[in-house]
């Protein structure tokens, strides 16, 4: 008899240029709460809204989330390694001990790992956009994409037709509408 993992692994990839040093993860632990919270709240994700902390973990729980996060390496002043003084944690995220990771945006699947891929929450701190992060979180999607050989359909919502575009080119998408028989259809809100 088989087992069946029912969480993939964490993944990570790295991006370096002369912008800086970039991290993208699907560790759940390294991911900000707060600031996905605040990122919810923000204007440019005008489809969101803030999460209470049990919705948001049974959110981040049920889903791939991709964090992006910029990487400080630590000064040696900053490190401590001796056993006898445990790290006091930073306020940024740290994945290993010779980096500090602060995190400056999201993206998740909401998915079966196997079948289908719905992409929401796609993020980007303004700060750090036009820095080719969104073309690297698309190679990511592509790596993991390319590892579930049975996918049938990977979807997204976009109003935008810059995003449509970029969609289009990095991921190959297109509309549904030039689909023969096929509907798209949705639901905002559930009322009885």
């Amino acid at each position: 008899m088989s087992t069946v993992q029912t969480t993939p692994t964490p993944r990570t990839w790295r991006h370096q240029d002369d912008t800086g040093d970039y991290v993208i993860s699907t560790s759940t632990q390294l991911l900000d709460r707060e600031f996905i919270t605040a990122s919810f709240a923000t204007e440019d994700m005008y489809w969101a809204k803030p999460l209470g902390s049990e919705q948001l973990e049974l959110t981040l729980s049920q889903s791939l989330t991709f964090g992006l996060y910029k990487s400080t390496p630590l000064s040696s002043s900053k490190r401590d390694d001796s056993p006898s003084s445990p790290r006091t944690p930073s306020p940024t995220l740290e994945a290993e001990k010779d980096e500090d990771l602060e995190q400056i945006g999201l993206a998740r699947f909401v998915t079966d790992h196997v079948t289908f891929v719905y992409i929401s929450d796609v993020y980007i701190v303004r700060d750090h956009r036009g820095k080719g992060l969104g073309r690297f979180l698309m190679s990511c999607f592509r790596d993991v994409l390319k590892g579930m050989p049975m996918l049938r359909r990977v979807i997204l919502l976009s109003g935008s037709k810059v995003t449509q575009g970029f969609y289009a080119r990095e991921l190959g998408m297109w509309d549904t509408r030039e689909e023969e028989n096929l509907a798209s259809m949705t639901r905002t809100v559930y009322e009885d």
